[in-house]
């Protein structure tokens, strides 16, 4: 039915509520001037005197409200002000009041709301309430401090109503401003406001549904619709909570808003729900009024019908009418469209009937579905089928509305053909009321529809439907015939009935009446009274009848008149049967009064039974496993009471298991066995074992009721049990064991085996052998991993030898032999101890030696890592700005105080391995103090749903190499300041993970989002190279709405799965790995352990179902395995998965809920660690008092329960294998804190404390006493006194050090105290390092970390601790005050003790992993590191080479002599190429010269002169490619050239000029010293004869030249008057007389051609004495001398 209105009336209506709403505001409300573009109202509170802020209204402890006034407390006399006079206006003065509100009138509308509140002097405690709901919670400041809060609120009613909350709430301003309206969308947005019914829910409580959840399915695409639905919800509690006010904040004009309530509204039990009818009705109109004010559309949906009917017509009763009237009459009063859902679904239901509608509601079978382990039987809310069908029916009645809105419903195309015949129906589990229908599922069904007749009947009824392919068909009686078939149907129709299946009804085989004595007993039944004591003999009763009651009402027939109970306590009754499996129907009522009982069944709870007043309920449970003999019934709840029981047989295990046949003979050993059939077998399975032995194995099947088994050997005893199948494939548990001895006494027993011996042993088998045995017809062998353990039974041979193929040799192992034939078994063997020949090697990070330098008081302290890979023998130098400074190499440390060191210079540390130096790529600058900062990006601040701020915080961190770079980084947890503990209710801001470089180099940020709340214990997470790539992954828990470091969305993006207390108890949870490098996800699969039943896990309300561990662990001893975990106050549950080639494996579950695992529940502490506890080489979960095996299986448990501090290592050296060190939380506990053997669990020593010990520590802080010391606290958290004990258990002191965090910090041996000065006003504390004074039980500080803040409130912890830098001794990270940085301290303290890096001992390196989790705990080697120790071991560890991305270095060497850039010989270049000490090495070098084809090759010769360019490069073994190196080879062999500018023997005469030129040239290297030098003279200077000219010259190779000349300088008659002739010019003599001066020469010229040489001297005087006559004259005295010698040379 719709009540329809046409847009007319509409709107008309719509004016109407209009005129209404105004007419609600009180005419004298604060005005809004013209002038003013939005509303904004100010109030100063304060004192009558109190001087008010300029602009702010004054509200005094004496401000009433008045309708004028428009603002005021509602009872000033409840209101006290004061006023401190600060003289800030605001903050000065204040009010307080808890028991009345302040009223302000305004237009209604949506507002922003911002409070002041503080006071100077005293400490408040401070929220608000607006409109009754909670918008600012409580929050304490201290004195002096001021909360400035702001909030939105939808104003519906005119008047805003403030409530200040908390103890002592303080107000001292308030501001009020309206904000803009909103538009509307381009298209609508349907709101949606209702309770459990309507509501959206999680995937994990599927089949479960709301109609709001599938209402979009029949309207277009274009329409969206946002449900706000939620469970457990009235008209009143949605708008408290800030439902509607959400709502009606978000929703814009022309937006419809559907509103369902009226179920829980009728609750009058719950009084915070329950609404009367009137109240309801203005409930109602608030929603509407909120609605339309803001321009939206209001829909009304009347509630839904419930599963209620009237048993005689099948006819659906109206439920809740009185609310559906109700909603009816503010329809009509408002002129509200309305869905009348409530005619619709009774109507839809009396179409379906009452079977029908099984599949409408949460009726469901047991064992199905995840969130229904015991089935439901819900007539309240819907499966899937369900919400769609009332989804259907609204959609049909708003497309009957004429609405806009009608338009865009589209409804579901049906199928195009009906679903086929169902097929395969199989009837099994048949009991005397029912059995389990099966059948084959079909295409295209939405529901299968079930019918039944008795096979003597012609019609088949409607008995029930089912959306999944079976069906638990029930109200059958006993002893008769039915058929059934099954029809499947979807949108176009109903397919053909399937074929009929035949179902005869059993016989309860036994029938209970309880009631008290002397009443009537049902005919057929066996009374049980108060005095019906259980007994072996009569096989049945109540276990203790004390305090139980009975009550005989005289009505209701003999079965049904009378019952037994225990109100609130509860009673157990006990039935002895054969194994198998049985249904059982309980009959509970009271007809005097009505009835509420809890049944459990062998452990199993299957709710609550609850009859109605005057009236009984039964329930049927069709499947109990009874698998020892015995059914165990417990009732509990309100009344405990109970009328009867019946028990039908379904199908039995087989019974009366015997030996039919059996032969000794040893070639041919059999045994036949046979046992009483069950009724509906279709086969059996025949198990056995070997006495002695755990399992049973399956051996076969038989359709017969007998089995011979010819694998059997003589002189064994063996258990056999069989089990029955029915046609459906359901198995029963076993039978009861048979015990069969193949054993003939007259035969003698062979003697025991002897000489056993190693053979062959690899790494997972090994054999062995013995010494025939004469007689011996088989070998059985035993098998122990300790000499004193205890043998178990491994195998059989019929050799003198044996293969063991289920070993892992890390270990020794122990083995005995016993030799078997038909007279029995031998004597067991000596023992045999096989060697341990395997030891494996660990994944492990190849990471660098982490120098670090730091300036003190004595120079720069150097110090570096030795890792774990490295030979024993290696020293060390150290280089200072490229030179070594050691003298030699340093052997015994690896640190070094460098006297002469600066503060700008830079260190390098040079391995030398084989006495081969390394050179190293990594450098190091110096600090100048002991500490540096790595810069942080902190995020935003953020506000609450409630409008509560928040800030960060940096927290938790880890490291990993996230690049592959061979340096670790850090990965950061950011925790809002508003985190919480799982106890504490309340919203939290989001939780961010961080990636950072050590330099604060910014990688990448994830955002859990709002589905992961904050705190301690939500979200412990690992940084490990999980897959052996080299680079470490990251993976923790995420939800819908995480977002990756790229930026990618996991799940839904828009889920909110967060209730109104903060908690998040429903929605997707999932496990993702995201790759370290870039932040972003690789993969995500679902979370296991899953949330599940939150109150399966302790409580209901979200503490302990949200209680995270993790760990990393070596379970195959090789390969790291990712450890998840949930819960360990009660239910314990660990999930171990492998990362490898892209693929996350789930390796084990280990769930304390299991069979066998009982007592490992509540063990848990609120970390864990790992450790190889048993010296396989495979690590062990220690979670508190229990541990997980490698495979995933309980080694054991304690049984001493939950605490909080857990330490593993190997505290008491004298002794073998690793202890554990916990305390205790239970005060009944037999010890306080104890030290255990961590292989098995032995208790060493132990003290009873009798409270909640919640701290304690173990290190080596006294060199007194051998091992490491450990203590726990008395008292408070922090006191200092306790019981302080050798590692051996001797006490000590009472006085103790701080019991946070343990470090190795200074010089020696011992381990120093991290704690913090804690400021309980801030909940921090300021980060210190204390050394225990032993001698005089006291601490002395070594540092005070100013300016740095702790974690975690008081637990203290450091941001990480861990091996990071420099040697073996341990950094410490705190964060700054204000997290802008992280500050990481570092030891500048001599050491003479040289360890292995501790990030190398695997355990050490899986604590640091696992140190973010829970209460955060330090980390311990696997070795005792004190005073004393042995020297630690090698770790077994293969390290994962990093990626080698750095090219090698080549250089050369030139051997010959250079002289000025300049080599004069053939040249040898010799290449020598370094890959640094963690490069991949070198592959190959290369070199080109002068351009040529390259060639490989470490040495060259250039032997040709030139100017030659050699380039060379190399390449490692990982192809990095050197960038080409060159070098230039100058080669000039050749000497100068010298050149002169006359020829050798050249003749000048002595009237010529002689001009000699020399040059030296050399085109290649250059002249670089030369003697050569011109000459330019008149040849008579030189003087007659030879003349020599020598020259030297060098070149700037070296090379050497010289060269000489000679010339002539002669005279003649001819060559002596020319340069008498040129003497006269240059004299300035008188030329004339050069003809007779010339004539004399000729004529001497003459005779000498005639040879009369007296003539031609007397010619030849006649012109010398003309010449001196010419002295001075004619002729300088010079040229006389010269023409005078000439001529006389001639005469001679």
């Amino acid at each position: 039915m719709t009540i329809k209105r046409n847009e007319m009336k509409r709107m008309m209506a719509i004016i109407l509520s209009f005129l209404l709403i105004l007419a609600s505001i009180p005419a004298a409300a604060l005005q809004v001037s013209a002038a003013e573009t939005t509303l904004l109202k100010k109030f100063d509170f304060g004192t009558p005197s109190s001087p008010v802020k300029e602009g702010y209204l004054q509200v005094s402890s004496e401000t009433a409200y008045s309708a004028e006034k428009g603002y005021g407390f509602a009872d000033p006399s409840k209101v006290s002000s004061v006023d401190r006079n600060t003289g800030d206006e605001v903050k000065s003065d204040f009010i307080t009041t808890t028991e009345t509100s302040f009223n302000v009138d305004l237009p209604n509308g949506d507002y922003t709301v911002t409070v002041v509140a503080g006071d100077e002097k005293e400490g408040t405690e401070f929220g608000i309430k607006a409109e009754n709901i909670q918008k600012v919670q409580n929050a304490t400041m201290a004195a002096g401090e001021y909360m400035e809060r702001s909030f939105d609120i939808a104003l519906v009613d005119g008047q805003l109503n403030i409530d200040l909350t908390g103890t002592n709430p303080k107000l001292n301003g308030l501001t009020i401003e309206k904000l803009p309206e909103r538009a509307a969308g381009e298209l609508p947005t349907v709101y949606i406001a209702g309770d459990s019914t309507v509501q959206t829910y999680d995937e994990y409580w599927r089949p479960q549904a709301g109609w709001g959840q599938m209402i979009s399915r029949f309207f277009s695409s274009d329409i969206t619709f946002k449900n706000h639905a939620i469970g457990g919800r009235s008209t009143k509690t949605f708008i408290n909570e800030g439902r509607l006010d959400t709502v009606l904040r978000e929703i814009k004009p022309n937006d419809y808003f559907f509103i369902q309530f009226g179920h829980n509204d009728a609750t009058i039990s719950v009084p915070e729900r329950y609404a009367s009818v009137p109240d309801y009705k203005n409930y109602l109109k608030t929603y509407i009024n909120g609605a339309r004010q803001r321009g939206a559309i209001p829909i009304l949906v009347t509630p839904m019908g419930r599963r209620d009917f009237n048993p005689d017509t099948g006819k659906f009763n109206v439920s809740f009418p009185e609310y559906v009237q109700g909603m009816k009459e503010v329809a009509e009063e408002l002129n509200v469209d309305l869905v009348d859902l409530s005619a619709r679904s009774v109507a839809y239901y009396d179409s379906i009937g009452p079977e029908g509608s099984l599949s409408v509601f949460l009726h469901l079978d047991s064992g199905i579905y995840t969130a229904f382990p015991n089935g439901s039987q819900d007539n309240t809310h819907f499966q899937e089928y369900g919400a769609i069908q009332m989804a259907r029916l609204i959609s049909e009645e708003v497309k009957e509305l004429d609405i806009s809105l009608s338009s865009y419903v589209t409804g579901i195309e049906p199928p195009a053909n009906v679903p086929a015949k169902p097929s395969k129906l199989v009837a099994s589990s048949i009991s005397n009321a029912g059995a389990l229908l099966t059948w084959n599922a079909v295409e295209d069904t939405d529901i299968y529809k079930v019918y039944r007749k008795l096979s003597t009947a012609s019609e088949y009824s409607l008995i029930g439907t089912s959306t999944i392919p079976r069906l638990n068909v029930t109200g059958m009686e006993e002893g008769k015939t039915y058929d059934l078939v099954v029809s499947a149907v979807n949108g176009k129709g109903e397919s053909e009935k399937s074929e009929a299946v035949q179902v005869t009804t059993k016989t309860a085989t036994l029938k209970y009446d309880f009631g008290l004595a002397g009443n009537p007993i049902a005919e057929g039944y066996t009374g049980v009274n108060l005095s019906t004591k259980y007994t072996k003999e009569k096989g049945y009763g109540i276990v203790d009848p004390t305090g139980m009651i009975g009550r005989d009402r005289g009505t209701g027939g003999d079965l049904l008149r009378d019952w037994l109970g225990y109100f609130n306590v509860g009673w157990k009754f006990n039935v002895d049967l054969p194994n198998g499996l049985y249904a059982v129907k309980v009959y509970v009522g009271d007809f005097s009064g009505s009835a509420r009982t809890t049944l459990g069944i062998d452990g199993q709870d299957y709710g609550t039974i609850s009859a109605p007043k005057q009236n009984y309920t039964s329930k049927v449970v069709s499947q109990v496993s009874v698998k020892d003999g015995q059914m165990n019934f417990s009732f509990g709840g309100a009344t405990g009471i109970v009328n009867g029981v019946d028990i039908t047989p379904i199908l039995l295990a087989p019974s009366e298991l015997k030996v039919e046949e059996q032969s000794l003979d040893v070639n041919q050993p059999f045994v036949i066995l046979s046992w009483k059939g069950a009724q509906d077998a279709v086969k059996y399975n025949v198990y056995r074992k070997i006495a002695g032995t755990k399992d049973f194995v399956l051996l076969g099947s038989t359709n017969s009721n007998s089995y011979k088994d010819t694998t059997v050997d003589v002189g064994l005893e063996y258990q056999y049990a069989a089990t029955t199948i029915d046609n459906a494939n359901v198995e029963t548990v076993q039978s009861m064991p048979l015990d069969v001895r193949m054993i003939d006494p007259s035969q003698p027993v062979p003697a025991k085996p002897s000489n056993l011996k190693v053979g062959k042993v690899n790494k997972n088998d090994l054999t062995f052998s013995w010494d025939q045995v004469e007689g011996a017809v088989t070998y059985n062998v035993y098998r122990s991993k300790k000499q004193d353990g205890t043998y178990q039974l491994i195998g059989k041979s019929k050799s003198a030898s044996y293969k063991d193929e289920t070993v892992l040799t890390t270990i020794p192992y122990f083995y005995k032999v016993a030799a078997v034939n038909a007279g029995g078994i031998s004597e067991l063997s000596d023992i045999l101890e096989t060697p341990a020949v395997t030891v494996l090697k660990r994944q492990m990070e190849d990471i660098d030696r982490a120098p670090v330098s730091i300036k003190t008081d004595d120079g720069v302290y150097v110090s570096w890592r030795m890792l774990g890979t490295d030979p024993k023998d290696i020293s060390f130098n150290v280089f200072r700005d490229g030179k070594r400074i050691n003298d030699k190499p340093i052997t015994s440390s690896t640190n070094y105080v460098d006297k002469a060191g600066k503060a700008d210079s830079i260190y390098e540390i040079r391995a030398i391995v084989n006495g081969k130096e390394r050179k190293s790529q990594e450098k190091t600058k110096v600090l100048n103090k002991n500490y540096m900062d790595i810069p942080l990006k902190k995020p935003k601040d953020g506000v609450t749903p409630l409008g509560d701020p928040y800030t960060y915080r940096a927290n938790d961190a880890s490291v990993g190499d996230l690049d592959g770079d061979g340096q670790y980084e850090l990965v950061l947890k950011w925790d809002p300041s508003n985190s919480k503990d799982n106890s504490q209710s309340g919203y939290t801001g989001n939780v961010y993970v961080d990636a950072y470089e050590m330099d604060g180099t910014f990688k990448w940020r994830i955002d859990l989002g709002k589905n992961i709340r904050a705190g301690a214990h939500y979200s412990p997470f690992l940084v490990y190279d999980f897959d052996g790539d080299g680079k470490s992954e990251v993976v923790f828990k995420t939800a819908d709405g995480t977002i990756d470091g790229k930026g990618t969305v996991i799940g839904r993006a828009d889920a909110d799965h967060r209730n109104s207390t903060g908690y998040v108890l429903q929605g997707s949870e999932y496990l993702t790995v995201f790759e370290g490098e870039t932040g972003k996800v690789l993969t995500t699969t679902d979370y296991d352990p899953p949330r599940g039943d939150v109150s399966s896990w302790g409580d209901s309300y979200g503490n302990r179902v949200d209680r995270f561990l993790a760990g990393v662990a070596y379970l195959d001893g090789e390969h790291p395995s990712i450890i998840m975990a949930r819960g360990y106050y009660t239910r314990t549950v660990l999930a171990a998965y492998t990362w490898k080639n892209g693929k996350l494996t789930k390796q084990w579950v280990f769930d304390s809920n299991d069979e066998g695992n009982g007592d490992y529940a509540g063990q848990g502490y609120h970390t864990l660690s790992v450790a190889d506890i048993d010296k396989d080489g495979k690590d062990e979960i220690v979670y508190g008092q229990m541990v997980v095996d490698d495979d995933g299986k309980g080694l054991y448990t304690t049984g001493l329960g939950h605490g909080d501090a857990l330490h593993v290592g190997d505290f008491i050296p004298n002794r073998p294998g690793l202890e554990v060190f916990g305390v205790q939380e239970h005060t009944d506990a037999p010890y306080g804190y104890d030290m255990r053997d961590a292989e098995t669990g032995q208790i060493l020593w132990g003290v009873k404390t009798g409270q909640d010990t919640g701290r304690g520590l173990t290190a080596d802080i006294d060199p007194r006493y051998k091992g490491e010391e450990a203590w726990a606290i008395s008292g408070e958290w922090n006191s200092r006194v306790g019981g302080l004990y050798s590692a051996e258990g001797e006490k000590i002191s009472d006085n103790i050090p701080t019991s946070n965090f343990a470090i190795w910090w200074d010089g020696d041996l011992q381990r120093e105290l991290v704690d913090h000065i804690w400021d309980a006003e801030k909940g921090t504390g300021v980060g210190t390092i204390d050394k225990w004074d032993y001698k005089n039980n006291k601490l002395v500080n070594l540092l005070t970390a100013d300016g740095t803040l702790s974690n975690n409130s008081t637990k203290g912890n450091p941001v990480l601790q861990a091996d990071l830098f420099g040697d073996w001794r341990e950094e410490v990270i705190w964060r700054t005050e204000d997290s802008s940085s992280l500050r990481v301290y570092m030891t500048s303290e001599e050491t003479e003790h040289r360890l292995y890096t501790l990030m190398h001992d695997p355990q050490y390196r899986l604590s640091v992993a696992w140190q973010n989790i829970g209460y955060n705990q330090p980390p311990h080697a696997s070795f005792f590191i004190g005073e004393g120790m042995a020297p630690p071991p090698v770790p077994s560890i293969d390290v994962v080479e990093r990626k080698d991305v750095t090219a090698p270095e080549t250089e050369h060497e030139v051997v010959g002599e250079e002289n000025d850039d300049w080599y004069n010989k053939p040249v040898t270049v010799n290449l020598s190429a370094d890959d640094y000490e963690f490069g991949s090495g070198v592959g190959v070098t290369y070199y080109s010269l002068n351009g040529a084809a390259q060639q490989s090759g470490t040495t060259t010769k250039i032997e040709k002169d030139g100017k030659h360019v050699l380039k060379y490069w190399s390449i490692d073994k990982a192809g990095n490619i050197e960038t080409k190196k060159s070098v230039s080879i100058n080669l000039d062999q050749t000497g100068p050239e010298i050149n002169y500018s006359v020829k050798d023997g050249a003749e000048f005469g002595v009237d010529q000029q002689v001009t000699v030129k020399c040059e030296a040239l050399d085109p290649l290297s250059g002249i670089a010293t030369s003697t050569c030098k011109d000459v330019s003279a008149p040849a008579y200077e030189l003087g007659l004869g030879n003349h020599s000219f020598i020259a030297e010259a060098a070149d700037k190779a070296g090379n050497e030249s010289s060269k000489s000349i000679r010339i002539t300088v002669f005279v003649s008659l001819d060559n002596l008057g020319n340069l008498t002739e040129q003497f006269l010019t240059e004299a300035g003599g008188n030329t004339d007389i050069v003809t007779s001066l010339k004539t004399k020469l000729v004529a001497a010229k003459a005779s000498e051609e005639k040879g009369n040489k007296v003539a031609r001297n007397g010619q030849m005087q006649a012109f010398i004495n003309e010449v001196k006559a010419k002295r001075e004259k004619d002729f300088t005295e010079k040229q006389v001398q010269i023409l005078v010698e000439l001529a006389e040379s001639l005469m001679k």
